[in-house]
């Protein structure tokens, strides 16, 4: 898990369940997506039951929380769309905490 200010970064939840369809139906949040919006939650559950398993052995798909609820995701999703990210604003700013943390890593700080 990864922390700023305002944001988590973290593991997928079971949990996250409605609050992923809540984004995933709205298709506003969905327009520049690479699907049509889920007319269904059961869509949403094969996506989060999918970046779950994915997380055991490859943890580079991020929920993003703000105040403690769900918001979006971040990261490489599978090897089939690995160049694709949800970059809103603050998925980007996300992603910029997540690197810049790794860099001190490597660095040794």
């Amino acid at each position: 898990m990864l922390t700023t200010k305002r944001l988590t970064l973290r593991a997928p939840r079971e949990d996250d369940l409605h609050a992923m369809f809540a984004v995933y139906s709205n298709s506003n949040a969905m327009k520049y997506w690479f699907t049509p919006p889920h007319e269904d939650i059961s869509v949403t559950k094969k996506l989060l039951d999918g970046r779950i398993s994915h997380w055991s052995h490859t943890p580079t798909n991020f929920q993003i929380e703000l105040d403690g609820s769900f918001i979006g995701n971040a990261g490489n999703f599978s090897k089939t769309n690995s160049g694709r990210c949800w970059c809103q604003i603050i998925g980007a700013k996300a992603m910029c905490a997540k690197r810049l943390r790794q860099s001190f890593r490597i660095c040794g700080k």
